[in-house]
């Protein structure tokens, strides 16, 4: 990762870091800062030493989730005293939405991963019933199959093996 690339990272993320972090947190605008700044630090770090592969999340999600792990840890460790009962409560349901997202970001990744290792047919025939909706018998016509019934067949095969690639895929280890 370049200077430039960490400043405009640092940049174009932080006003919306800090404003996250001082609701979800109740934090003072410097300490939401320098929570910021540390998170910013770990996140280059840990992409420099390759513990993050680039496209299993986005950047700013994993620089949320850093931060997340990093104001949670202040506040176990009584480097800030935390609000009364309400700040807990919050606290508790906004991980859970970050680890939600890491989580879709991450499914997302593997789905990429296996779809990758199909053929082209059978990627094919994954799009136009998955994501492109179409009937069997379109598809049966589309691919050159005999008929619908083949088409089916052919789906249940390639579906099958996509989920196989992602069933053996390294899973993520989350709370």
């Amino acid at each position: 990762m370049t200077d430039q690339e960490i400043e405009q990272l640092y940049l174009q993320h932080r006003r919306r870091f800090i404003s996250w972090a001082g609701r979800c947190f109740r934090l003072a605008a410097q300490d939401a800062l320098d929570l910021y700044q540390d998170a910013v630090v770990v996140f280059v770090r840990n992409v420099r030493v390759g513990r993050l592969e680039p496209a299993a999340c986005t950047p700013v999600t994993y620089l949320f989730a850093i931060g997340r792990n990093l104001a949670l840890k202040r506040l176990r460790d009584g480097k800030r005293t935390a609000a009364p009962d309400e700040l807990e409560n919050e606290l508790l349901s906004v991980p859970a939405d970050l680890d939600e997202l890491m989580r879709e970001e991450h499914d997302q990744y593997l789905v990429r991963k296996g779809l990758a290792r199909l053929s082209d047919r059978e990627r094919e025939i994954i799009r136009l019933y998955y994501f492109e909706e179409r009937s069997m018998a379109e598809i049966a016509s589309l691919m050159g199959y005999k008929n619908a019934d083949v088409a089916k067949k052919m789906k249940h095969v390639s579906f099958q093996k996509l989920a196989e690639f992602i069933g053996k895929a390294e899973l993520p280890q989350f709370p």
